[in-house]
């Protein structure tokens, strides 16, 4: 990674925004470096973000990111209230959106008439008695879902917490709470096999009222070949073997799924804080992909060329604040007056720095004060 980072900006609608209901995902919400081999396209409607005047007049607000932003996204409870609340302070995420249906096209009516018939159809009827499918190619429609901003929260908040866990005075015990191991023989598919499920949430018994949950299963992908050796089942990528599969919950509610390829060198129980690290690299990466560019600049203060990163959307700035926390082993904390995140560094903040800024320190000067005096 680029140790320098080219300044980012990002804008937020003065008008602010709201979640419009109504849209189809045609695809489930994933990220750009993820894959989906199986057809995962969520049921119903799910709502999406929206300017709340797009056609108003006015200038944009413009803002600098503060670098532990990433950490407020991640403690978002994921409520419609508290995303557009977010949004109306630092802005949509921006990126690639999630693949949903034009109201226009045929096939968000299809998929409208299937689920309708689907309710009342007896097992089996809809074979021959569903809706017609469109004899038209699906026009290409991007919108910023409800179900998007949850995958993306989930995905954040297990990074941070597998970090944590790897900091912390005791990381083989503690992620050791989260892993359990399948016996290779059995697979959930025929052809493929189970290595380990891990489990961002590592009680059982709490997982039904965890706010997020996250599993990540590693599947062994390999096939024989003619030979009867091991090989990869894609001929375009023959170094491939092992992928994650990747399920999130919210409340136990089930909705989202989606599948990265990751390196994978060893067993997870050989040493377990290096695999976890690779698996952390693995989300994170995904997550990155299209959403940072390198571009070589001019440094003001050498004149010389330099390499820099350049975040291109507010989401791809926040993953890579991640990634430059993990990369730097940086370390957070909240403000006692305003709960922002700030980082603290021996150029930026003292260990015992208590305020993100002079404004909140002044501010909780004043509230004493006056606690004093009445």
């Amino acid at each position: 990674m680029p140790q320098n980072i080219a300044e980012f900006t990002w804008s937020v609608d003065p008008t602010g925004y709201r979640w419009e209901p109504g849209h189809r995902l045609a695809e489930a919400a994933m990220p750009p470096g993820a894959h989906l081999w199986d057809s995962m396209v969520a049921r119903g409607t799910v709502p999406a973000l929206v300017s709340s005047r797009p056609n108003a007049e006015g200038p944009s607000r413009w803002y600098t990111p503060d670098s532990g932003l990433y950490r407020a996204f991640a403690e978002l409870d994921g409520s419609e209230a508290a995303l557009v609340d977010f949004a109306n302070r630092y802005g949509e995420l921006g990126g690639e959106g999630d693949e949903v249906y034009d109201r226009k096209d045929p096939w968000f009516t299809y998929h409208e008439q299937w689920e309708a018939a689907d309710r009342t159809a007896v097992e089996g009827e809809l074979e021959n008695s569903g809706p017609e499918m469109p004899d038209s190619r699906r026009i290409e429609c991007r919108a910023e879902t409800l179900h998007g901003w949850w995958m993306e929260i989930s995905a954040m908040r297990m990074c941070i917490d597998l970090h944590d866990m790897l900091r912390s005075a005791a990381p083989v015990a503690r992620l050791g709470r989260h892993f359990s191991y399948r016996d290779r023989t059995v697979g959930m598919d025929d052809d493929e096999k189970s290595v380990f499920l891990f489990n961002s949430v590592a009680e059982e018994a709490q997982r039904r009222s965890a706010l997020w949950s996250t599993e990540v299963w590693l599947r062994d992908a390999r096939q024989p070949n003619a030979d009867g050796v091991m090989s990869s089942p894609d001929p375009d990528d023959p170094g491939f073997y092992y992928y994650y599969q990747v399920r999130t919950y919210r409340k136990a509610e089930y909705f989202g799924f989606y599948e990265i390829r990751g390196l994978y060198t060893h067993e997870p129980d050989d040493d377990i804080s290096e695999f976890t690290t690779t698996m952390l690299s693995a989300v994170v990466n995904a997550h990155l992909t299209t959403r940072v560019d390198t571009e070589l600049l001019i440094d003001p203060r050498s004149g010389q060329p330099v390499l820099f990163a350049m975040p291109t959307s507010l989401i791809g700035a926040m993953w890579l604040q991640l990634a430059q926390a993990v990369d730097g082993n940086k370390d957070f904390r909240q403000c006692v007056s305003c709960r922002a995140w700030f980082e603290l560094a021996p150029d930026k903040a003292r260990a015992d720095k208590l305020y993100c800024s002079q404004a909140c320190r002044s501010r909780a000067y004043r509230t004493r004060r006056g606690r004093v005096t009445r």
